[in-house]
């Protein structure tokens, strides 16, 4: 039975790649995210609301 004691053990054991899970997610905050905000600031920019 493999040593699965610890959350880093067993990541390891089912050959978790957290190295590049962390660079992903690293790449995915700084690059998708701002362009959605930008979409979405552009495309909420554009509706109609009721003031009054």
């Amino acid at each position: 039975m493999p040593d699965i004691s610890t959350k880093s053990k067993a990541q390891k054991y089912i050959g978790l790649d957290t190295d590049k899970l962390k660079k992903e997610k690293k790449q995915f905050i700084e690059e998708i995210i701002p362009k959605w905000k930008s979409e979405a600031k552009e495309r909420e920019s554009k509706y109609s609301t009721k003031n009054n």
